[in-house]
């Protein structure tokens, strides 16, 4: 069992439920401005990661609020490069005007996953973090590998409220059976994932290394399950940190 993990989470996507999660996590992955997010949502958010000494990340998907980023788009790979470069710079330029730092990016719905199995999507996401930003994904992926060899710090992720297919995939969201709700679920996948494992939609039980767990702050009561999760794992010994 680790004694130590780090708790990540979505914000910034119009939920406004920041100031009853940021404190109990590690990290903060912000929507800017392509599935969620404006200048004013990012700039509250990192006022709060600052208040809070918490990790920031950038949260960049396809520009489609309609589909809340889930859906790929019928874009160019030249055309997303443009876009998400576009949200990659507002939120650097933000972020230096607070004085946080920017330290990861993390790919939002659709493109994360296009990113963690297409080789294209996660030489992209490459080559937007540049020198200087880890990349945060799914272990075993197609990202992982890109990142490795291309030397790009890589943070390997796990998801207390999704369900895992005998791959150590996500369970599609239109898949019946694809989101934990429970805290009970909740909570036993996130003791497994501090132990390096993780049990799966039909049942087996598989291998998963995670440095980082993250929660969804826009699933119903997600402020209350993070708080009970946070202390249930503080009470095992286990710290929440980057």
């Amino acid at each position: 069992m680790k004694s130590f993990i780090d708790i990540n989470v979505d914000v910034g996507e119009g939920v406004g439920n920041e100031i009853e999660i940021i404190p109990y996590v590690s990290s903060l992955n912000i929507a800017c401005g392509g599935h969620a997010g404006d200048e004013m949502s990012m700039k509250y958010v990192l006022e709060l990661a600052k208040k809070f000494n918490v990790r920031v990340g950038a949260h960049p998907g396809f520009e489609d609020r309609i589909n809340f980023g889930r859906v790929p788009l019928n874009i160019s790979i030249s055309e997303l490069r443009d876009s998400l470069t576009k949200q990659l710079d507002l939120i650097r330029r933000l972020s230096f005007e607070e004085g946080v730092e920017l330290q990861y990016i993390k790919p939002h719905g659709a493109l994360y996953h296009l990113a963690c199995s297409q080789l294209s999507y996660a030489h992209l996401l490459a080559d937007l973090a540049k020198a200087d930003l880890a990349i945060l994904g799914l272990p075993l992926s197609v990202m992982e590998f890109v990142c490795n060899e291309r030397k790009i710090p890589f943070i390997r992720e796990g998801f207390a409220d999704r369900v895992y297919e005998f791959n150590g995939s996500l369970r599609k969201r239109s898949n019946e059976g694809s989101i934990h709700c429970s805290f009970e679920h909740i909570m036993q996948q996130v003791l497994n994932l501090c132990d390096g494992k993780v049990d799966t939609f039909n049942n087996e039980t598989i291998e998963l290394n995670v440095d980082s767990i993250c929660f969804h702050g826009d699933h119903k009561g997600s402020e209350k399950i993070i708080r009970k999760v946070v202390s249930r794992l503080k009470e095992k010994g286990i710290e929440i940190r980057s």
